[in-house]
């Protein structure tokens, strides 16, 4: 089985889904399968999911901090 994980800067688990649960949402919103309380993410921030290839796939839900890997030198709010 394979797992999509949410974890902080120090590698923490928040959360925990399914990956064969694909497409998923994250953000602070209860409604989302990954809920994070980080003050940098908004309330319904990103979706997971696999493109026609199978490749794992992030889309911004049209946050204000947007998206970035942890190897951007620009700050900008990661999910």
């Amino acid at each position: 089985m394979s797992w999509l994980e949410l974890v902080d800067e120090g590698g923490r688990l928040l959360a925990r889904r399914d990956a064969r649960a694909l497409p998923c949402t994250v953000g602070r919103a209860h409604g989302n399968a990954l809920v994070t309380s980080d003050p940098y993410v908004d309330p319904h921030h990103a979706e997971v999911a696999l493109d026609d290839a199978g490749r794992l796939v992030v889309r911004d839900l049209g946050s204000v901090n947007g998206l970035r890997r942890p190897d951007d030198e620009i700050g900008r709010a990661h999910v």
